[in-house]
């Protein structure tokens, strides 16, 4: 259910900083909870999974709630008091950091043995993520005894997964996807317009403009028949400007017309999504919606080898980060690990004072 992502880095700041007083009483060494391999993880990091499997499981609970209008969301005490399917949310989220915990260690391991190797920028990058980190909380970090390695083991954890990913997947990688199956994505996934808009306008008094709406169709019936798009948009444009301006009217290269949409980010119900989902490939289309034109046409994406390049690493991310992330879930079950019981004690879900 977790997403391991860099976008994610302040999780850490945000939450541990203002949370971690009060955790006193447990015997024994607890400045580390896990061990492998003879390194152990320190008590920092392991905090950060635990608030990192909260988080997630508490927007999960926002999330399936999302239409019921009645519902308010639980402060997080009284989240980890409820239960879900049976079993206690504090259970619940314990399971989880465990696992989180575990996915560490074999991310590294998997780092390790396919010999990649992590470079000064990569470092760098970590440090700048620290760097932001301390610079508002750093002080309710330490207070806490949460240092920076902590924060940067994290980091830097979540840059290696990144790193796994692309050499895993792409070409050459034991995972590797073959163009013909992230072609097909595309095709899938994604569609290509060429659009312009128009403007009908109003009088002074509301009333539509008779001379607008005539140049719009006119342009559209031209359209129609097969001119350009760019000089269209071009023309009108020169149409609009005032004779003081012509001259800073440019003309667009075909291209530039051009857009490439998620279909998965245009299923709002708005007359042009719901004409560029129903077009079909290469006819003129106009539709209006409160005033403005939009004159588009639908093309073929799978002509669009310049868009399927840079569109090359979400769509790997789209199509395979769900698999990457349960195998490393896998990875992660495999281990055996050592536990500090004391440790793990102290800092279970429910020992944390949250701040709501």
């Amino acid at each position: 259910m977790t997403k391991h992502r860099l976008n994610k880095p302040l999780i850490f700041a945000l939450i541990v900083g203002v949370i971690l007083s009060g955790l006193t009483g447990c015997a024994g060494d607890t400045s580390w909870v896990y061990e492998y391999n003879g390194q152990r993880m320190p008590a920092g990091l392991y905090i950060n999974y635990v608030m990192t499997a909260t988080m997630d499981m508490m927007d999960a609970d926002s999330e399936a709630h999302a239409d019921d209008e009645t519902y308010e969301a639980p402060e997080t005490k009284a989240f980890l008091k409820q239960k879900t399917d049976g079993v206690s949310n504090n259970e619940r989220v314990q399971q989880e950091a465990n696992l989180l915990a575990a996915e560490y260690f074999a991310v590294n391991q998997k780092y390790d043995e396919l010999g990649l190797t992590f470079s000064a920028e990569d470092e760098a990058t970590v440090q700048g993520y620290v760097d932001a980190i301390w610079g508002y909380s750093g002080e309710a970090l330490e207070a806490n005894g949460i240092g920076r390695e902590s924060a940067a083991m994290y980091q830097r954890t979540e840059l290696k997964r990144e790193e796994l990913f692309t050499a895993m997947y792409s070409e050459g990688g034991e995972r590797a996807v073959s163009d013909e199956e992230l072609k097909a994505a595309f095709a899938e996934q994604y569609t290509q317009i060429e659009v312009m808009f128009a403007s009908v306008g109003t009088d002074e008094e509301g009333n539509e403009i008779a001379e607008q709406r005539e140049l719009v169709n006119s342009i559209f019936s031209r359209y129609q028949a097969g001119e350009a798009l760019n000089e269209l948009e071009h023309e009108y444009n020169l149409s609009q400007a005032g004779e003081e301006n012509k001259d800073s009217v440019t003309k667009q290269e075909p291209d530039a017309l051009a857009a490439v949409l998620k279909l998965s980010d245009i299923e709002d119900d708005t007359p042009l999504y719901n004409a560029i989902r129903s077009a079909a490939v290469g006819t003129p289309q106009m539709v209006e919606d409160e005033g403005v034109c939009y004159l588009f046409k639908k093309l073929d994406i799978s002509k669009a080898d310049t868009s399927f390049e840079s569109y090359r690493a979400t769509l790997l991310h789209d199509l395979k980060i769900d698999e990457s992330d349960a195998y490393f879930r896998e990875l992660a079950q495999q281990l055996s690990l050592t536990v500090n019981q004391s440790a793990m004690s102290r800092y279970a879900p429910d020992k944390i004072r949250y701040a709501s």
